[in-house]
């Protein structure tokens, strides 16, 4: 940006803030992402909004299982039920976005009449080994989590005589670095700890095994790296994927990661 666009921005910006506007998402030049503080963050990624989450794409990935869908349709349902936006499918396919959206409507519809029944987590998912067709995902998945995945949380609490304490979550030092660079020199490093006798175990749906839902990568009782697809978090997938490994060490942690580390995990990134 040059200094003239600067300084209509900041202008711009500083006429917003004393109208009592707030912006939901943190403005830098390298990166935007949602305030983890902010009022955008509070009541959208609530704890009973994450577990509603949780539960539609379950039943989203027991429809895909179990209806009876014409070709294209079938296609854009996996889209979805893996998280992508209508946009996304869009693009992906070649369509319009307006089509993507009446096809989901009609679908998730369609879904919602179905019976009701109690699905049991094995009937959805499978934890199954690594194959050598994940590559690809893990390694991609690893380097944009972890770049991406250490922003500041801040957490506040009020103590038992009624103060507010905060306490500060991550490190955004990495995106320092540009993330072309980054993705250049880091993806060695993961390599490296891939050829080691690790474990990955990986967690995919029963009828799509290609689909990963989440993964962990352990070396004995070392977690190098843990991911569960956004949508699919809060169903206990990361405990399954770390049964029956009782850690004590991990090498990579995102500030989220650090939010919820039980205490007797210590972070040693040189293993």
């Amino acid at each position: 940006m040059d200094g003239d666009f600067k300084k209509l921005q900041a202008f711009w910006y500083a006429q917003l803030k004393k109208s009592g506007f707030e912006d939901a998402e943190s403005l830098r030049e390298d990166f935007c992402d949602l305030k983890k503080d902010g009022w955008y963050f509070k009541r959208n990624y609530t704890s009973e909004r994450i577990q509603d989450s949780a539960d539609y794409y379950q039943k989203a990935s027991d429809f895909y299982w179990r209806f009876k869908f014409k070709r294209e349709e079938k296609i854009i349902w996996k889209f979805h039920m893996e998280g992508a936006s209508r946009r996304q499918i869009a693009r992906e396919l070649n369509v319009s976005d307006s089509k993507i959206q009446i096809i989901l409507t009609r679908l998730k519809k369609e879904m919602m009449n179905q019976p009701e029944e109690k699905i049991k987590k094995s009937e959805l998912f499978k934890r199954r080994k690594f194959q050598e067709d994940d590559r690809k995902f893990i390694l991609q998945s690893w380097l944009k989590g972890y770049y991406h995945g250490n922003s500041v949380i801040k957490k506040s609490s009020v103590d038992s005589e009624g103060k507010t304490k905060e306490r500060f979550f991550g490190n955004s030092w990495l995106r320092l670095i540009n993330e072309r660079l980054f993705n250049e020199n880091y993806s060695k490093v993961l390599a490296q700890i891939l050829m080691r006798d690790v474990e990955i175990p990986i967690i995919s749906l029963v009828a799509e095994p290609s689909v990963i839902l989440g993964y962990a990568v352990i070396e004995g009782s070392k977690l190098h790296w843990i991911f569960v697809k956004e949508m699919w978090r809060g169903i206990g997938l990361a405990k399954d994927l770390l049964k029956p490994h009782v850690i004590t060490e991990c090498s990579h942690l995102t500030s989220v990661g650090q939010l919820i580390k039980p205490t007797h995990i210590q972070f040693n990134p040189f293993l």
